[in-house]
């Protein structure tokens, strides 16, 4: 398996370069500093996204502050700008029945329901939850366009 990856800090790029090259799969890895989907060309079958999903207005525990860059962690004031991005993207880059897999944030899933049922693109396919049983990952299929 090949696989592209991105992020738009390119501080965070040199690391995942690193990581994979410690883990042995840098030969299988093209990684890039993106916004998004800005600099990505072609269509896929599986796009994989951990995105900021916190309201900006949200209050984090100092330790996350202090090792996690704000662009990483806020996502505007519902903390939904990045997702509805992604979700727009994606539907380019996509084939007809490819998945978008994307981490969320613990009070997201009504919303992302709402959002979706609007967004003929895609389909909702199951939740994922955590440890603790709250609901963090959406398996969204490209069903549409």
């Amino acid at each position: 398996i090949k696989g592209f990856g991105c992020d738009i800090s390119p501080q965070s790029v040199i690391v995942a370069k690193k990581n994979a090259k410690t883990h042995g799969v840098d030969h299988r890895l093209n990684l890039f500093a993106s916004d998004l989907l800005a600099a990505v060309s072609g269509k896929f079958s599986l796009i994989v996204a951990n995105p900021p999903y916190i309201a900006t207005d949200e209050v984090l525990e100092d330790d996350v502050l202090l090792y996690e860059p704000k662009q990483a962690l806020f996502a505007g004031n519902d903390g939904l700008e990045i997702i509805k991005r992604i979700l727009k993207e994606s539907r380019e880059h996509l084939y007809i029945n490819g998945f978008l897999i994307m981490e969320i944030g613990y009070n997201q899933k009504e919303v992302l329901e709402k959002l979706i049922e609007k967004d003929t693109a895609f389909e909702i396919k199951r939740w994922v939850k955590d440890i603790s049983g709250v609901t963090r990952v959406a398996v969204l299929e490209k069903i549409y366009g």
